[in-house]
């Protein structure tokens, strides 16, 4: 699994209204967003449960109605921050390059000071010895070197 931390340089300093500046940027950024992942299939599938409560008799209440439903994340999101995760490097280069290129034609720039790549294997090589505090993500700096310099900047 991979993922890609980016920060937009001032993106908060887009909006000119000093009330009103984080919703306005909250909702340009989802748009921004919008723009760049609207048909793209990259990232990670979550496969999820949930129970329907509809019961029209007792004997339906017995019975156990769950319901799996997938989602397609690509972006996780705090703030003006985002992440990117895929299973892939090409799928992580995907988003990367769509979140770029969607962040230019909005008038924002990417931090590449600020921008960290991590990569975690999905089967660990050998059993954790003592508490891994980081939960087996690793610092890929060659794989951030990668997918920065493969993309369009």
């Amino acid at each position: 699994m991979f993922a890609v931390f980016v920060d937009l340089l001032k993106a908060f300093d887009s909006v000119h209204r000093p009330v009103l500046a984080p919703l306005l940027f909250l909702i340009f950024f989802s748009m921004m967003l919008r723009v760049a992942f609207n048909d793209c299939d990259r990232g990670i599938h979550v496969h999820y449960t949930a129970q329907t409560e509809t019961h029209s008799t007792f004997a339906d209440s017995l019975q156990a109605k769950t319901k799996v439903s997938t989602v397609l994340v690509s972006d996780l999101l705090f703030a003006d921050d985002c992440a990117l995760v895929a299973h892939t490097q090409a799928g992580i280069q995907e988003l990367f390059d769509r979140y770029f290129t969607s962040a230019k034609r909005f008038g924002l720039s990417v931090s590449i000071k600020k921008t960290v790549a991590l990569h975690r294997s999905a089967v660990p090589a050998e059993p954790p010895r003592k508490r891994d505090s980081n939960c087996g993500w690793r610092l890929a700096s060659q794989v951030r070197q990668q997918v920065l310099l493969s993309g369009q900047l």
